[in-house]
């Protein structure tokens, strides 16, 4: 995800949209770990917490990054 951001921020136009939305589907896909993470019992309590805090703040801000204008 740090890359694609890395690589977005760099470009213009829609091309940077894209790569800011590629970036925000690698957020979430690490929602989809932490569930996971969550549901096996790996990892739980305020680690799991500030985890998920985290990605959604670093998913707010890359929604607008998403958007063409």
């Amino acid at each position: 995800m740090l890359r694609n951001i890395a690589e977005a921020n760099v470009t213009t136009g829609a091309d940077r949209a894209r790569r800011f939305q590629i970036a925000l589907n690698e957020a979430s896909e690490c929602t989809a770990c932490l569930d996971i993470l969550e549901l096996r019992g790996a990892l739980e309590g305020e680690p799991l917490a500030a985890l998920y805090a985290l990605n959604d703040r670093q998913r707010a801000t890359l929604w607008p990054l998403s958007r063409k204008r």
